[in-house]
């Protein structure tokens, strides 16, 4: 209950702030909150090359909504690796991670093995732990800049 009571409090504090602030100190917290999702689920994505591990990232999604801020933990399709030239990644077959959906609900050739759903629900609590704490810091920081 102290979590949500904290959470609320933060919130309340962040609408003191210009919008522009707001936003960007609530896009952090999400993508932050984000991260600890998207790396629990590459330590539980099954590992028969590594590939698809490699190509599980956060991307800012569009919303109608300006007021809504959306990340998505998805198999990325291409992603730029430093130092490999394209034609390495398509001589490997290593062009991204476009499978990540079969693997996480089965094909019917193939059972389903799970990482996506089991990494939220593990760690969606933390997450959660690490928007707030997030917010704090950063309100802190932007108090700090708005007394220069």
């Amino acid at each position: 209950m102290d979590s949500i009571t904290g959470m609320k409090q933060l919130l309340k504090s962040l609408e003191d702030f210009p919008k522009q602030i707001q936003k960007n100190v609530m896009s952090g917290a999400v993508r932050a909150a984000a991260a600890e999702i998207a790396k629990e689920a590459k330590a539980k994505v099954p590992k028969k090359t590594g590939n698809l591990k490699k190509f599980i990232g956060i991307v800012k999604r569009r919303s109608a909504k300006k007021a809504e801020i959306r990340f998505s933990i998805t198999p990325l399709k291409n992603k730029y690796l430093p130092n490999v030239s394209y034609s390495k990644l398509k001589k490997e077959r290593r062009l991204g991670g476009y499978y990540g959906h079969m693997v996480e609900f089965g094909t019917s050739h193939s059972a389903a093995r799970p990482f996506m759903l089991p990494a939220f629900k593990t760690k969606g609590k933390d997450a959660i732990k690490i928007c707030r704490k997030y917010i704090a810091k950063r309100l802190d920081a932007e108090i700090v800049k708005a007394r220069r």
